[in-house]
């Protein structure tokens, strides 16, 4: 399309504020930004603009505007819009390096700059992209902490980060050692299981008092095999970020799970309401010895029971992760200690360079866009 046989000798330009000796420096140049049979390009106002936002007025969706139209659809000079070809360039740029990662050497070559640091200057982060991006490499970073951990204990290293793990079995803790073999450890992002999960049988309370036989570890969210509720479980804070996101999975469900519960509490309101006015009604019926129709309080009780029967399932399914979500949070509290510790040398010496965990209110929408950025990791 709209080829040239040679390259153009700047002398011969004619859309152009150089004088005659220093078009004759330039020498010759191929314009890419040329009118159809033409060999120089076009003033970017007077073409690209006004075709640009003609573009966009004609690929706008309905609730969001682009670009005006003042005129007739057939001149070009109608259309108008705020988004130029520089910005729209500045934000091409930003998109390669930013959303699809591009190398900017690669995007230096492509926009035509001549250094890295004019590419790097088109690419404009705003204050939630730094944030976004220091928050995503906060989170690799913690699981490259679990990578680590999981070599050490995979070397039968466990003695050299046995000080970094907790768990509610204290004995435990004690007997672990390097001879136990590696294959027992099944590892995963918010700890470790130094059974290959098969002693879940056992991982509950005692079997009653005066004896020493323990009940399963209670279900929960992670099914089964809950290890969040198992005496056998071990955490530490290399998997502060793994115990945080199953944390935020939990307390998204919770919170869904005790919307489903509001929401059959005030069926059943209601429908305890409507047979108390029919009730009432017959009262009123005998009192004056007239008869009513009763066929509706049999139906008013059959989806009360019905109701009733739901509400107490979601009842047990709420209580289930309210208690995932206390046994979750008391081991992240048991993390923090350990990570606070100040047994290790510090280079450099910050008073509030302690870790801390904070729970805030959010929407459900900033619950699930937590659980899906985590579930990326």
């Amino acid at each position: 399309y709209n080829p040239i046989d040679n390259p153009t000798n700047w002398s011969s330009c004619k859309r152009t504020n150089l004088n005659e000796l220093q078009l004759k420096a330039k020498g010759i140049n191929c314009f890419l930004f040329r009118a159809y049979q033409d060999i120089e390009p076009q003033s970017v106002g007077n073409s690209l603009t006004p075709r640009l936002a003609a573009a966009l007025y004609n690929v706008q969706p309905s609730n969001l505007e682009l670009a005006t139209l003042s005129g007739k659809e057939a001149t070009l000079n109608q259309y108008k819009s705020k988004y130029t070809p520089h910005s729209m360039r500045v934000s091409l740029i930003t998109a390669y390096i930013m959303e699809m990662g591009m190398p900017i050497e690669i995007v230096m070559k492509v926009v035509g700059h001549s250094s890295i640091v004019m590419s790097i200057y088109y690419c404009k982060i705003t204050q939630g992209d730094i944030r976004k991006r220091l928050e995503q490499g906060e989170k690799e970073a913690l699981k490259t902490r679990v990578d680590a951990t999981q070599s050490l204990i995979e070397q039968n290293k466990i003695e050299k980060v046995k000080n970094e793990l907790v768990s509610n079995n204290e004995e435990l803790l004690n007997s672990l050692t390097n001879s136990i073999p590696a294959g027992n450890f099944i590892f995963r992002d918010y700890g470790i299981c130094p059974y290959a999960a098969t002693r879940c049988e056992d991982g509950g309370e005692l079997n009653g008092s005066g004896t020493s036989l323990r009940v399963p570890a209670p279900s929960g969210y992670l099914g089964t095999q809950n290890c969040l509720r198992c005496r056998h479980f071990i955490t530490g804070p290399a998997f502060i970020g793994g115990l945080l996101s199953i944390t935020n999975e939990i307390l998204f469900h919770s919170n869904t799970q005790s919307s489903q519960c509001t929401k059959l509490q005030s069926k059943i309101t209601m429908l305890e309401k409507s047979l108390d006015e029919l009730d009432r009604r017959e009262y009123v019926a005998n009192l004056k010895n007239e008869k009513i129709d009763l066929s509706e309080r049999k139906i008013l009780e059959l989806k009360i029971r019905k109701t009733e029967s739901e509400y107490e399932s979601a009842a047990k399914k709420m209580d289930m992760l309210l208690c995932d979500l206390q046994s979750s949070y008391k081991l992240i509290k048991m993390t923090q200690s350990i990570a606070n510790q100040k047994d290790s040398l510090s280079l450099v010496k910050m008073s509030d360079s302690e870790i801390e965990i904070s729970l805030e209110e959010t929407s459900s929408f900033e619950q699930l866009q937590e659980v899906c950025e985590n579930a990326t990791i």
